[in-house]
């Protein structure tokens, strides 16, 4: 698998771990089930939260993967910005 291809199921990934870890937190927020009308027997907070917590894992280790493979990248930025000062 060529390079272009590995970053682009990485943002993918990313863009739905990201997704799921936000409305699950969104869900899970104090007090929001009762003002959505719903009720933990409707929707299972277990569930919520193992969707929630592997979601969030799966995200922070995409994260690391898409940082590594734009380390040389972000070091060049990084020097050109320092030099410009």
């Amino acid at each position: 698998m060529e390079r272009r291809d590995i970053l682009y199921y990485t943002d993918i990934g990313m863009l739905i771990s990201f997704l799921l870890c936000s409305i699950t937190g969104f869900i899970k927020w104090p007090g929001l089930i009762s003002k959505l009308n719903l009720s933990y027997q409707t929707v299972h907070y277990s569930t919520l939260t193992w969707i929630h917590d592997w979601s969030g894992l799966l995200l922070c280790l995409l994260a690391i993967l898409h940082l590594a493979m734009h380390w040389r990248w972000l070091v060049v930025m990084t020097r050109k910005k320092l030099h410009q000062r």
